[in-house]
């Protein structure tokens, strides 16, 4: 039997507030065409998440959490 790693889990009834991530991509003064190739994901892509269509990946958070310099308790809402 094998020990499970802790790590950290954001479970799937979790959601990035968009209003934070919004206002930090103002701040640092990022368009969301900008926003979206540090993503590593097209415009269209980043618009179907402001939207609702689609959530962001854990590897996108951490980038937004890194680069936006955005405290995870801001950025992520519980549900």
């Amino acid at each position: 039997m094998y020990k499970k790693k802790k790590h950290v889990i954001i479970h799937l009834m979790s959601i990035v507030n968009f209003d934070v991530v919004e206002k930090a991509r103002l701040k640092k003064k990022l368009t969301p065409k900008q926003l979206a190739a540090l993503l590593n994901i097209t415009q269209s892509l980043y618009s179907s998440i402001k939207h609702g269509r689609r959530q962001f990946t854990l590897r996108e958070v951490e980038i937004l959490w890194r680069e936006l310099e955005i405290p995870l308790n801001k950025l992520i809402i519980k549900q």
